[in-house]
């Protein structure tokens, strides 16, 4: 193919590597557990990604997990409160959102209209720039076929998540960046591509705090 091709093909697939990685390490930060089975049913290679290190769906609090079957502004910002002295501070905060739960703060009628949220209102910008203060962030890998209680099972896959997450309490660790190394097998007459990359995942605080408050049972 790269010989062939009329567009240089070994840098976009190098890109496209690249971003592949990126995307894991995201997908682990949000789904990552590594207990012996998964809390999701549909991860059971001991290779997945989203067995390298728990991540915030695992770390959460029971206390910061909170039922949004009912989806509106009282219910988002108990999110907020459950966090404590985490949630106090707008600055610090960030809402993560998948596809469904971020159309459904599009849709607060608190966000909707000039009159009541000004110039950055819904009916004008067409985006949620931020809530409560804080930066909406919208992930792909915040799944969207989850059970009610939060977890994926295989059989009920019509739910999915909101987070608020407290920015300064986590730290992704990083030893020595990412590694992306090109070689060619002459007796293959091949390129092959690998990414490295050696990481973690914390909370700088006690595990019994509440950084990070998820909303479940939001409904697709």
């Amino acid at each position: 193919m790269d010989a062939n091709s009329i567009i240089p093909i070994l840098p976009r697939v190098k890109d496209t590597i690249a971003k592949s990685a990126a995307l894991a390490v995201e997908d682990v930060i949000i789904n990552g557990d590594t207990t012996a089975t998964h809390q999701d049913s549909d991860v059971t290679d001991s290779k997945d990604h989203r067995k390298a290190w728990k991540g915030l769906r695992k770390l959460v609090v029971s206390t910061a997990f909170n039922d949004l079957g009912t989806f509106d502004k009282d219910t988002v910002r108990g999110l907020l409160v459950d966090m404590g002295k985490y949630g106090l501070i707008p600055s610090e905060i960030a809402w993560l959102a998948g596809i469904t739960s971020y159309n459904k703060l599009r849709g607060l009628t608190e966000l909707l209209t000039v009159d009541k949220y000004g110039p950055q209102a819904m009916i004008l910008t067409g985006e949620v720039g931020r809530l409560y203060g804080s930066p909406v962030i919208v992930s792909e890998k915040i799944r969207e076929n989850l059970n009610a209680t939060g977890v994926y099972d295989g059989v009920t896959t019509d739910n999915t998540l909101l987070f608020a997450v407290n920015k300064r309490a986590w730290i992704l660790g990083n030893d020595g960046g990412w590694k992306l190394t090109v070689d060619f097998d002459n007796d293959v007459d091949q390129y092959i591509l690998n990414v490295r990359f050696r990481k973690d995942f914390i909370c700088i605080y006690p595990a019994t705090d509440t950084c990070v408050a998820i909303g479940y049972n939001v409904a697709v």
